[in-house]
């Protein structure tokens, strides 16, 4: 069995999406190997995925978007309500808009993971992301975030998913699992000692894939999918 991981993609950003995948496959390749150790639900490698339209989710298989900043993100909008309000208030900006790298949600048996690929838009941003979906596809935003570091916060958002909780931002040595992440590097003993203790668990939840429907229903900014991205 592979271990798979999609990158959701249904606002049809344009990135670096075969540095991604490869990147985020590197990042998760030593927990296949920590994993191979185990007696319960070996995998025999990582495969990682970008994709514009929904894919066919197997039960063991993990599930992040990658949105182009956090205003367009689905936890505590479409996915929710936030079962912690208090992180959210304490992660929010002055605009009301969160201030980290990525959400995860946990709700009726689901699990919504998202990381953004900029911060935030601004009018006069010295920086543009390319959005298909958007009626104007061009938006400024402040600062693009590198693959590697986008790379790190799916680690880091998986780190969520498949463990709802945040106590791991404490656990003695984490790296990729600090409550704010570093921009580069590879995962620590103990992320990896964590992921794989818990990346095969009969308890996890099921990937939420009601973004692709979310991003339909946005009405007049959003445009039909490009015909080159379906």
């Amino acid at each position: 069995m592979n271990l798979q991981i999609w990158l959701l993609n249904p606002y049809e950003l344009h990135f670096d999406w075969k540095g991604l995948t490869s990147r985020v496959e590197f990042l998760f390749r030593p927990v296949v190997r920590e994993k191979q150790h185990s007696q319960h639900h070996r995998f025999k490698s990582v495969s990682c995925n970008s994709i514009f339209k929904m894919p066919k989710v197997g039960k063991n298989d993990l599930a992040v978007y990658v949105v182009p900043v956090p205003s367009f993100g689905f936890v505590a909008v479409d996915f929710g309500p936030c079962s912690d309000p208090d992180f959210m208030d304490s992660h929010m900006d002055v605009c009301g808009r969160p201030k980290v790298g990525g959400l995860t949600e946990h709700a009726r048996g689901e699990v919504c993971s998202e990381v953004y690929a900029a911060d935030s838009m601004v009018a006069d941003g010295p920086t543009k992301l390319i959005v298909d979906r958007m009626e104007d596809p061009e938006l400024r935003v402040d600062r693009r975030r590198t693959t590697n570091h986008v790379a790190i916060l799916v680690f880091h958002e998986i780190m969520h998913n498949i463990m709802n909780e945040r106590g791991f931002h404490t656990h003695t040595n984490v790296r990729l699992g600090r409550a704010t992440p570093p921009e580069d590097g590879q995962a620590s003993q103990a992320d990896l000692n964590l992921v794989a203790r818990h990346i095969g668990s009969k308890n996890r939840k099921r990937q939420w894939m009601g973004g692709f429907a979310a991003v339909d229903s946005r009405g007049a900014r959003v445009r039909a999918p490009r015909p080159q991205n379906v």
